[in-house]
């Protein structure tokens, strides 16, 4: 009898430790959102209402896509989605896997990335049965990956694969570069092309890449109570992004590199000038990292527009 109870004994433990085993796989693979196939395939093209447009007169527009190519027996594609703000701000985006058929309509295979997740897509990209999605997160890092970031913009990529178009497996996302810190940066602002024009300069001194997105908040402190604070517009009359822009782009700043944004300040022309401010200080922050310096700015101020942050030291794309 002792041989039987040592042989049951034994494949006791075998299935405990197979249980073991699944229990720390499906931990594992859990701890990655995975999408899978949609059930039933709907209509693609999402409405502004589904996407959480802010606006009323929000418009949809598709930001990138590309095809999945080697897979399946069927034409797909993956189309990254978001609103457009007419005040130029960058909004979430949806990123689909959709089916294009022979006479033109296409049906969702499954989503990649939801609005809720608040990634602003700036680029994707597609190669036998994988795909790509670079772009900032707006929320706490994913599943608590990057415990490092203290503030939200980062620069991130997720790769998603599959092997019959169908089911698409979510790999861990990669930190490509935080968000820039204010120790990291150094903010200057010098005069521009024209007499009304001012470049906010900032230059990364750090040792690694860092990220920057959006529109400086930029606010002149004047002798009255409240401070002048700049409209956000995507361009003007001296420049800013390129008038088929609809958002401000994602800058990745290496180290010593520079990215500006343009100022353009009306001041005083003759009894324009009445009412007018007369400005000492200009005081700006970033989205993501908030306050970054106050800086000396003498001038006579009516009013005044910020535009994008992007590459380079004109202030214009």
């Amino acid at each position: 009898m002792t041989k039987p109870l040592a042989i049951v004994s034994g494949l006791v433990a075998v299935v405990v430790a197979v249980a073991l085993v699944n229990t720390h796989r499906a931990a594992r693979d859990t701890a990655i959102p995975t999408p899978s196939a949609s059930a039933s395939p709907v209509a693609v093209d999402p409405s502004p209402a589904s996407l959480g447009c802010p606006d009323a007169g929000a418009v949809v527009v598709k930001d990138a896509e590309e095809t999945l190519r080697g897979v399946g027996d069927r034409a797909e594609s993956v189309v990254a989605w978001r609103c457009v703000d007419p005040k130029g701000a960058r909004h979430s985006s949806l990123v689909q896997v959709v089916a294009n058929d022979s006479a033109g309509s296409r049906q969702l295979v499954t989503t990649l990335v939801r609005v809720e997740e608040e990634l602003h897509v700036q680029r994707v990209s597609t190669a036998s049965g994988r795909i790509r999605i670079t772009g900032t997160y707006w929320v706490p890092a994913p599943n608590g990956y990057f415990p490092a970031w203290g503030q939200p913009g980062g620069l991130i990529r997720r790769t998603f694969t599959t092997t019959d178009g169908k089911f698409f497996i979510a790999s861990a996302p990669e930190s490509l570069a935080p968000s820039c810190a204010v120790p990291d940066l150094e903010t200057s602002v010098i005069e521009g092309q024209g007499p009304h024009v001012w470049l906010i300069k900032f230059v990364n001194r750090g040792k690694a890449s860092c990220a920057i997105e959006g529109f400086p908040l930029v606010e002149m402190v004047t002798g009255i109570a409240t401070p002048l604070a700049a409209d956000a517009t995507l361009s003007g009359p001296a420049g800013g992004v390129s008038k088929a822009t609809t958002a401000p782009p994602i800058v990745l700043l290496d180290p010593h590199e520079i990215a500006t944004s343009m100022l353009e300040v009306m001041g005083p022309r003759g009894a324009e000038g009445r009412g007018c401010a007369t400005a000492d200080l200009l005081q700006v922050s970033l989205p993501a990292t908030g306050f970054v310096s106050r800086l000396a700015i003498p001038m006579s101020v009516c009013s005044l527009e910020v535009h994008p942050v992007v590459a380079g030291s004109s202030g214009s794309e």
